[in-house]
């Protein structure tokens, strides 16, 4: 049987003229859809390899044929008016890039053991040198000089910070110290040695955000895009999370009856199942309690009830015990993805 040769036009993976063609940066054609089914791309890094050259592509830097626009635009597009936390703690050697002519490291919360070789402890706010920023690359060049004072005998670190396409994790990269006596000191490289994302800005409201258990978004995760539809999430599901009919429970299952109230940071809501029910659960009622940074869920219950006519409460689970849920992080995310790409252990140590 001959084998079928696509036209140079059709799109490479469904062998049809391509339908929204998008390219990618190694002038590779899809339909849009093909390209992101074919991926499989997942938030937050939206990033893969191209289905004929294997080079690295992303929904980032693939473009809409029509419009030449990205399929997909990140919410950041600068370092500026960011910082980037190690290992997601604030003020431990974090890096501020409050705009391009005050870039520095914050040591507020830095431990008691981090010293100067006199003894002193580093200031809460060291400036960079030298500073460059190429938004082509997205790379960051810059030095901290402790020329008064050597820091674990260094005089000098210069940093080369290679951020991620939508800039919420240092990709790559390394920082080289320089010896007080003017040797070379210690390379150490981004992610591997030197683990940052970007921090989250200061919240105010659940609004617009995702709380998840057990690190995945997805696993009954609690989703506030649209505050006049929040949701459950079971697109991460696995198998065995089944409704008593048999069936798998949907990807979105949304609140009924959903109240925000701002004054005590409080969330109510009901998840009927009926006609079916799921582990002999017709209807759950939600009570949840934010913490005041509403980075978690820190009191409340989900109250699950039988099927009628009896409707008898069944059982309560309580927020902070057995119910565990905290804010979707993306650069946390991001950052696990790529120690595991890397088939490398994710720092887990500063999550609470």
């Amino acid at each position: 049987m001959a084998r079928f040769v696509p036209q140079l036009d059709d799109c490479s993976i469904c062998m049809c003229p391509p339908v929204a063609p998008c390219t990618t940066p190694c002038n590779h054609t899809f339909c849009a859809s093909c390209f992101s089914s074919a991926l499989q791309f997942k938030p937050p890094a939206h990033s893969g390899k191209c289905p004929i050259c294997r080079r690295h592509v992303s929904l980032y830097s693939t473009v809409d044929v029509a419009t030449s626009l990205p399929l997909k635009v990140p919410a950041v597009t600068t370092i500026f008016g960011q910082r980037y936390l190690q290992q997601g703690d604030e003020g431990v050697a974090a890096y501020h890039f409050d705009s391009p002519d005050d870039v520095y490291i914050s040591y507020a919360n830095a431990p008691s053991g981090w010293t100067h070789d006199d003894g002193s402890p580093p200031p809460e706010k060291k400036i960079f040198t030298d500073c460059s920023f190429d938004p082509g690359t997205r790379t960051f060049r810059g030095t901290i000089r402790w020329d008064e004072s050597p820091f674990n005998g260094d005089s000098s670190w210069d940093y080369e910070m290679v951020f991620s396409e939508n800039f919420a994790i240092i990709e790559g990269g390394r920082m080289q110290a320089t010896k007080a006596g003017g040797g070379a000191g210690a390379t150490h490289k981004f992610p591997m040695d030197l683990c940052y994302w970007r921090g989250l800005p200061p919240l105010d409201d659940i609004a617009g955000q995702t709380y998840i258990q057990g690190g995945t978004v997805g696993l009954a995760s609690y989703h506030y895009e649209d505050m006049s539809k929040p949701y459950i999430s079971y697109s991460s599901a696995p198998p065995q999370w089944a409704l008593d009919d048999g069936a798998a429970p949907p990807s979105k299952k949304y609140f009924d009856e959903a109240q925000w109230f701002p004054q005590t940071r409080t969330f109510t809501g009901t998840i009927t199942w009926s006609p079916t029910s799921f582990g002999g659960d017709a209807m759950w009622c939600y009570t949840m309690k934010f913490a005041e940074d509403f980075r978690t869920i820190v009191d409340g219950s989900c109250r699950a009830y039988g099927p009628e006519p009896g409707k008898e409460e069944r059982a309560t689970h309580k927020f902070g015990l057995q119910l565990r849920y905290r804010l979707y992080d993306e650069g946390e995310a991001q950052m696990g993805a790529a120690f595991e790409a890397l088939n490398e252990p994710f720092p887990l140590n500063h999550l609470h």
